[in-house]
């Protein structure tokens, strides 16, 4: 296929079908055309104000998918570097399939042993709040497809949570990561994460009590994940089926005891407990005997 002929059908807006029919067929010979992928975020790079074309946009968030599908690891540099620059909220909103899919795309470009470029990029006060949400989510995304030892994520997370998130102030957001530190190295990292809590103050108490906090160390790392798993997808599919989930995300949850970040449902605001569980606030009684009498 020629190069003139890629750019206008990742470019086509309305021809949903011929479009997935083009991608599908680049995707059939992958390292044909990686380098020409790399090449359009090098160019959104370098000409930013090109991205005021919807077409252009269309054409990065299919070079960026691309990427991720193939696993490579070499677009990184280039990816954080567009994240990087001034032009991406501008015509990027914080709805955007390219934010709201970043963790799945990131997480599964990035190398093992990388995550300190995450934890970086985090703390950078310069990024919009809306990029380094979505980068937190990223570490969830690598922990729940174990692309990375727990002892180097428990290293990053414990950074975020000294260094108070960078100065992020999203309750929600505070919450998925609190439980997710818990899962890492719960026992290990308990004082930070007792610190970062009741740092973040009554906005973060009243969405997430205390007790709740203490309920998910009775949970192991395996059941802290299924619980996000019905809340989180992670997963990635068919070239075809992601394209298809570009034009039509999925609905949001407008339930109001599940926690969202960023417009992506994480987790409930306290996992759901049996009649017959022992009680979340620590008493020693059966829930249906204490709280949930």
């Amino acid at each position: 296929m020629e190069i003139v002929e890629i750019h206008a059908g990742l470019r086509q807006l309305q021809d949903e079908d011929g479009l997935k029919k083009i991608f599908c067929e680049l995707c059939q010979t992958p390292e044909q055309y990686l380098p020409l992928m790399r090449e359009i975020l090098s160019q959104a790079i370098e000409h930013s104000d090109t991205l005021s074309d919807e077409g252009v946009r269309q054409e990065l968030r299919l070079a960026v998918l691309f990427l991720a599908l193939q696993q490579d690891h070499s677009a990184v540099p280039l990816l954080i570097n567009l994240l990087k620059t001034a032009a991406i909220d501008t015509y990027f909103d914080s709805e955007d399939w390219l934010f709201n899919e970043l963790p799945k795309l990131l997480g599964r470009m990035l190398e093992a042993g990388k995550l300190s470029l995450l934890e970086d990029l985090i703390l950078d006060p310069k990024l919009p709040e809306i990029l380094r949400e979505q980068l937190l989510m990223t570490l969830m995304f690598r922990w729940m497809q174990k692309a990375d030892r727990n002892s180097e994520l428990a290293v990053i997370l414990k950074e975020l949570l000294i260094n108070k998130l960078g100065g992020l102030k999203n309750d929600q957001l505070s919450m998925a990561i609190i439980i997710l530190v818990i899962a890492v190295d719960g026992i290990i990292l308990k004082p930070q994460i007792m610190n970062f809590y009741h740092a973040c103050g009554k906005g973060l108490a009243t969405i997430f009590p205390e007790k709740s906090l203490l309920f998910f160390y009775t949970l192991g790392p395996e059941k802290i994940k299924t619980l996000l798993k019905q809340n989180y997808d992670a997963s990635f599919g068919e070239p075809e089926k992601e394209v298809e989930r570009m034009f039509h995300p999925l609905e949001e949850s407008s339930s109001p005891s599940e926690l969202t970040a960023s417009g992506k449902t994480i987790v409930r605001e306290s996992p759901k407990i049996s009649r017959n569980d022992p009680c979340p606030c620590g008493s020693g009684k059966k829930y249906k005997k204490c709280c949930g009498g």
